[in-house]
């Protein structure tokens, strides 16, 4: 009976032990990206790997497309191969598959988008062309010959949006 009271107790006293040293903080880490991924599986279904690191958020269907959030990354891929590389500011998510790209890019400055734009034109999305503005945003939408059709939006908060979607008009 002695023994077990003893047994009992050390082990208290190890785990105790433990969860000081960050193992609790671990332990509940794991249990949370195991939630995690079981609700963005079944929301997004059985055919997707979900991935969640530090923050970060990156899921990928069987079809090949992409989504992130978090992982900084310019996309690559069929869509995202159109449309030039933006280096300025943050990338705070992604969504890209083999017939389109949507990316979402913080703290832009308004020169940087103008530049950019240019980019985009020089790139061949300027025919069809749509521009609208207003004292809040910018948005300029074309197609790429008759392959694509591609939109940048920026807003004054500093926000710019690239989207390009194959086969579109």
């Amino acid at each position: 009976m002695l023994r077990k009271v003893l047994v009992t107790l050390l082990s208290l006293l190890l785990l105790t032990s433990l969860t000081g040293c960050g193992v609790k903080q671990k332990i509940s880490e794991q249990v949370t990206k195991k939630i995690s991924e079981g609700i963005i599986e079944k929301v997004a279904g059985d055919d997707v790997d979900v991935d969640l690191d530090d923050g970060k958020i990156k899921v990928k269907g069987d079809d090949g497309s992409e989504w992130s959030i978090g992982d900084g990354e310019w996309p690559r891929g069929e869509a995202a191969d159109l449309i030039p590389e933006f280096k300025k500011g943050t990338i705070t998510s992604v969504l890209n598959s083999p017939e389109g790209c949507w990316i979402n890019i913080e703290d832009v400055d308004e020169k940087d988008f103008q530049r950019y734009l240019e980019d985009f034109k020089n790139a061949g999305f300027d025919s069809n062309v749509l521009n609208y503005s207003d004292e809040d945003s910018v948005v300029y939408s074309a197609s790429l010959a008759e392959k694509a059709q591609g939109t940048v939006t920026y807003s004054n908060d500093g926000v710019l949006v690239i989207q390009v979607s194959i086969g579109e008009e």
